[in-house]
């Protein structure tokens, strides 16, 4: 009789527990496995979106920058050839100016060219004529000698007029003080001694110098003097002040 346990025994005994985990499916394996969409909130859809943003910043100002670069080589390009049209008018201009002047310059030209415009019948002066210029050149020039003689005659009086009248108000001011100083010297209770020979020395200076004004006035008015009285009507002058002569 055949033993039927064992070859139930040989067959290979089959994994149960295996077998109950392949039953049950692991979707959350399944699920990892599949692609994930990308959706337009997520991080990376955002960089791709700057990505492309950028690079159509990049071309379009590229595009700008090509177009003006175009327009400044096509301006450069009509001023060069305004500068080479100018040069050939220039040359052309000159060519001719050389022409004419050479046609001109010619002898035959020129002889032709004295013929119609120069006039050769001169006019020649009589010696008469050349001699009445000269002297009406000369009294010319004698009547304004005369004229300066006789301005220069009238600044020479103003001149002595004025050291005149100066020189009589400097007597009148030394007279002034010397009855001043008389005044004082009469009336010994009114100063002291040592100013009463102070006042004796003054109205000698004084006397002294009257006497030298009578005799040479005109050493009073020396080169500083008047310097420094010209200097003073000067700046009288400039500011405002009514200019007082001999002052």
């Amino acid at each position: 009789m055949i033993n039927q346990d064992k070859w139930i025994n040989s067959i290979p005994k089959i994994n149960n527990k295996f077998d109950e985990k392949i039953k049950q499916l692991d979707s959350n394996r399944w699920v990892n496995t599949i692609s994930k969409k990308t959706t337009y909130g997520t991080k990376n859809s955002y960089g791709s979106v700057k990505k492309y943003s950028l690079a159509a910043i990049l071309f379009v100002s590229g595009l700008l920058l090509v177009s003006a670069v175009k327009n400044e080589t096509r301006n450069l390009q009509k001023a060069i050839n305004n500068l080479e049209a100018s040069i050939d008018v220039a040359k052309f201009n000159l060519k001719q100016a050389i022409l004419d002047n050479e046609v001109i310059t010619a002898p035959e030209n020129i002889f032709r060219l004295a013929k119609e415009y120069l006039n050769t019948s001169l006019v020649s002066y009589k010696r008469s004529q050349i001699k009445q210029l000269s002297d009406e050149n000369e009294k010319f020039t004698k009547v304004n000698k005369i004229k300066k003689e006789k301005i220069n005659k009238k600044k020479i009086k103003n001149l002595s007029d004025n050291i005149k009248t100066q020189v009589a108000k400097r007597i009148e001011i030394k007279k002034t003080e010397m009855r001043k100083l008389q005044e004082l010297y009469y009336n010994p209770s009114s100063i002291p001694k040592e100013i009463k020979t102070q006042v004796a020395v003054q109205i000698e200076e004084k006397k002294n110098e009257i006497r030298n004004i009578y005799s040479a006035p005109k050493d009073i008015f020396t080169l500083e003097r008047v310097g420094r009285w010209s200097v003073i009507q000067v700046v009288k002058l400039f500011l405002g002040m009514p200019v007082i002569p001999g002052r």
